[in-house]
């Protein structure tokens, strides 16, 4: 019993001497880049399209109306942050993205935050923020996203600050590294764009890194869903349609009459329809190429 105590202790203190010098060491010195954004229309354009439609940072990063299908922002509360997501507990909350939060911050900063999880004093951002998606796109698309947050109103408000706990917090110390430019696919091969799309959307956060689904997440006051199975399994239901109605079912979400609809908590869905469907055809379109070429997972029942 002695020599197990001692033992024990001897443990606890290797834990706690490495997580000291992990504390010290972490997170990497990254500089911001000296990246500037242009701010002209074409830049403008594609940044509204991502933020809003692709990597919907405003779903996050705004209160949402639980009320309706598939919990549309609001848009008075648009990049003002919000109390809590539907990836995070109450200890994450989304910061505030308009000018009033960011106006003092550099593009370079801004950019840095987006692709290597640092703020602008250079220390961590809760790993909930997924950094480590946003830093395979390519450059021109995170100035594009830098220059349509520098055009959102400014909101006055302060989220809380996140408190994660301390193993969180040592998890979003280590995972930040420096952003390296990534190529943009090519307009003509279908196949890599839908893969380029599939992590812009950050679709692996709720249909797992297989995109095999079975991931519970929970609506906002009330109820769960369960997300369903992406690969071109026999028994997955989805990639089962073809490539017309696949898009087809985002584009249902388009008209407005169902973007109004009221919907039971307990019966709504975390999936962003309404943000989706606004992305274009041949977007949605190589997202499906794309699926039909992931390994088929079977579903689990």
């Amino acid at each position: 019993m002695k020599f197990a105590i001692l033992a024990l202790l001897a443990l606890i203190g290797l834990g706690i001497a490495a997580a000291a010098v992990l504390w010290a060491a972490f997170p990497r010195s990254i500089p911001a880049p000296e990246s500037r954004v242009e701010g002209d229309p074409a830049q403008l354009a594609r940044g509204r399209y991502l933020v809003n439609h692709v990597a919907l940072c405003l779903s996050c990063h705004s209160e949402r109306d639980w009320d309706r299908q598939s919990g549309p922002v609001v848009a008075s509360t648009a990049g003002q942050g919000a109390t809590h997501t539907i990836f995070s507990p109450e200890d994450a909350p989304a910061a505030n993205i308009t000018p009033f939060a960011l106006g003092d911050w550099s593009d370079g900063e801004i950019a840095r935050a987006i692709t290597s999880g640092l703020n602008r004093q250079g220390e961590p951002l809760h790993p909930d923020m997924p950094y480590y998606v946003y830093a395979r796109l390519a450059e021109s698309d995170v100035m594009a996203i830098v220059a349509y947050l520098r055009t959102l109103p400014s909101i006055d408000h302060q989220p809380p600050k996140a408190s994660p706990p301390f193993l969180i917090s040592m998890v979003g110390r280590v995972l930040p590294k420096p952003y390296q430019a990534k190529p943009m696919p090519p307009q003509d091969d279908s196949v890599a764009r839908g893969r380029y799309l599939v992590n812009a959307a950050g679709c692996r956060m709720c249909h797992g890194g297989d995109l095999a689904g079975g991931m519970r997440l929970n609506i906002p006051g009330g109820g769960s869903v369960t997300s369903v199975n992406l690969t071109p399994h026999p028994k997955a239901r989805v990639m089962g349609w073809s490539r017309e109605a696949f898009v087809a079912a985002f584009k249902a979400f388009a008209v407005e009459e169902v973007r109004q609809l009221e919907t039971p908590r307990d019966r709504n869905t975390v999936m962003p329809w309404i943000q989706y469907s606004d992305m274009t055809e041949t977007d949605l379109g190589a997202i499906y190429d794309f699926l039909k070429t992931v390994p088929p997972v079977a579903p689990d029942s």
